[in-house]
């Protein structure tokens, strides 16, 4: 496999949280050799997409960002919604998966690419030659019993480092699940 990755799970899974802590790592220069001055750069597909009403047009901005993101050589190109980009490219008549494999097996761009489960099994399982140009990563939604795990770890960390001046009890964490899960239900917490 090539040195992209697609990352695939629920709507409202830790996606996006995998994304952040990649961004954060590499702003912080806490990363892998491999990934050192590496800058991350959001595809945003629906906004990409709600452009174009033309195969050409479109065939040839995206080759123009490609192509500007292989010249820069230090590009994680990071792609919101693989799946849609295909579907909405093949709608104008695009062979997009001929034009990004040229790209895709470029050593001077990585891609880390988006798919809800039930889309990638729809639009890509079947596009063996797309996928091999991928590692995939599937990421599952986390039970509550194992969210309050990892934030009780997180919380005997914090107290820890602060010397035990703030203090978290199981009540407070689950209280913090709960809210989390009133007050964001997009995000899907557990």
């Amino acid at each position: 496999a090539e040195a992209n990755a697609l990352i695939i799970g629920e709507p409202g899974s830790a996606k996006l949280d995998i994304i952040w802590e990649l961004v954060r790592e590499l702003a912080l220069g806490a990363v892998s050799p491999g990934l050192e001055h590496r800058r991350p750069m959001l595809f945003h597909t629906a906004l990409f997409l709600a452009v174009f009403r033309e195969r050409e047009p479109l065939e040839r901005e995206l080759l123009k960002l490609l192509s500007e993101a292989i010249r820069a050589g230090n590009i994680i190109l990071i792609i919101d919604d693989l799946p849609a980009l295909l579907a909405g490219a093949e709608r104008l008549g695009s062979n997009i998966v001929a034009l990004l494999d040229q790209f895709l097996i470029s050593p001077a761009l990585m891609v880390v690419a988006l798919a809800d489960r039930e889309l990638f099994h729809r639009e890509l399982e079947t596009r063996d030659t797309l996928l091999q140009r991928f590692e995939q990563l599937l990421v599952a939604n986390i039970d509550q019993t194992r969210l309050i795990k990892i934030l009780e770890t997180q919380a005997v960390d914090l107290e820890l480092k602060n010397n035990s001046r703030i203090f978290f009890t199981y009540q407070a964490l689950v209280a913090l699940i709960t809210s989390a899960e009133r007050y964001f239900p997009a995000e899907n917490v557990t």
